[in-house]
């Protein structure tokens, strides 16, 4: 079965999700450490709000 991955679902929106985003989340997904590199991505985005 044969799937798409969060990075690829975010490269459908680049005006939405800057690349830094897609990266960061694709290497969490590469490194098993989606759960955190989502955390850290919140939090960065909550600060810049």
């Amino acid at each position: 079965m044969e799937g798409h991955t969060l990075a690829d679902g975010l490269a459908e929106f680049p005006r939405v999700f800057p690349e830094i985003y897609r990266a960061t989340v694709a290497a969490g997904e590469q490194a098993g450490h989606l759960d955190a590199v989502l955390e850290r991505l919140a939090e960065y985005t909550e600060r810049r709000e």
